[in-house]
């Protein structure tokens, strides 16, 4: 079997806790399956038995990397409190990351239109990206004691609202709203962050509005 890529892992994630549609299924088993002769059995056409094969061999694969298969799941535990305020800051932004990626796979069944679809891979890769940066900054702390830059927070960018549908639009600010109120439970408790605080009440009440 060939080296599987991040992003696929995360499609067999998504595949396997979505309504596991066969056909992007068997193209996921026809890239990175070893047996020929399911292959063949399998392209024949769906069926019970098919579906419950396809199943089982995309279960195997993604147990099989377990770790790029859960996303951000750590090999170790880091200790956020001998972090310096600018890298803890960017630690707490890692779960809201998480969740970006995560909430935007678990879309791109959904979405029908092409454009939609590339803006929601845009938001996926560009989550990844920045999940990977505060990481490498977080190991060079932990290795060399400096910060891998200074003064330059990560930026999460916001979720873009793209579809058309209203329906999927207040799923989405409803569950920025999740997140948001998550932010602000956290940040609660933390007076050197005020700002941060003030800035999440203010998106909540513009969203709030919006549902309304």
């Amino acid at each position: 079997m060939q080296h599987i890529c991040s992003m696929d892992i995360l499609f067999a994630h998504t595949w396997l806790n979505s309504k596991r549609d066969y056909k992007s299924g068997l193209e996921f088993y026809n890239k990175y399956g070893i047996n020929e002769a399911l292959k063949k059995l399998l392209s024949l056409g769906l069926t019970h038995f098919n579906a419950s094969k396809l199943l089982s061999e995309i279960q195997s694969i993604a147990k099989a990397n377990p770790e790029v298969f859960l996303p951000g799941i750590q090999k170790k535990k880091i200790d956020r409190a001998i972090l310096p305020i600018e890298l803890q800051t960017e630690f707490d932004k890692l779960q809201g990351l998480i969740q970006t990626i995560s909430h935007h796979h678990s879309r791109l069944d959904l979405i029908q239109l092409d454009a939609d679809r590339y803006n929601c891979a845009a938001t996926i890769l560009n989550a990844v990206e920045q999940r990977r940066f505060v990481f490498q900054r977080i190991d060079h702390f932990l290795q060399h004691g400096s910060d891998l830059i200074r003064n330059e927070p990560v930026k999460i960018k916001p979720v873009e609202i793209l579809s058309e549908n209203e329906e999927l639009r207040k799923l989405q600010l409803k569950q920025q709203l999740i997140l948001l109120r998550a932010q602000r439970t956290k940040l609660k408790i933390k007076p050197h962050r005020v700002a941060d605080y003030n800035d999440v009440l203010d998106k909540i009440d513009k969203i709030e509005k919006q549902l309304n």
